[in-house]
């Protein structure tokens, strides 16, 4: 996160603080851009059953090993079930890890559901505010410098 005092600022703190908010939009336009890319990957029945979703939990693929096959029906339903939901387990969690490293590991709760729509435009809101609130930080500090 940004480390200086507002109260304190400087005019040459000016170009540490843009360094630093450049870093931090960058990284949050890479996770951005990385939450596409999640794939959660989950198993039931010993490994017969493997379920890929992907970061919005919906399911992409079904791999069922013949062995799964020979599950009466209600333990292989029950079987699946357990499958897409460590699946979407997997992906929440490796939502969690991007964002708290996009975020510095401030603020963020891994164990909370993820809507990956709602993130990106958390995200995309806190870039905005950000650059707005530079935009006024280097206007308050040009005044000064007069």
């Amino acid at each position: 996160m940004l480390n200086f005092d507002p109260d304190r600022f400087q005019l040459e703190d000016l170009d540490k603080v843009l360094a630093q908010s450049q870093e931090i939009v960058g990284r949050i336009e890479a996770a951005q851009g990385r939450l596409e890319e999640i794939r959660g990957i989950g198993e039931a029945a010993d490994g017969h059953i493997r379920v890929t979703c992907n970061g919005q939990g919906r399911v992409e693929q079904i791999e069922l090993n013949p062995r799964a096959m020979r599950l009466d029906s209600q333990t292989l339903a029950e079987q699946l079930t357990t499958g897409v939901n460590a699946a979407q387990d997997d992906a929440q969690r490796q939502i969690g890890e991007l964002l708290g490293e996009a975020m510095g590991g401030v603020g963020f709760d891994p164990g909370t559901a993820v809507d990956q729509d709602r993130i990106r435009k958390q995200l995309d809101s806190l870039t905005d505010s950000f650059a707005r609130e530079m935009d006024v930080r280097a206007q308050d500090v040009q005044r000064r410098a007069r």
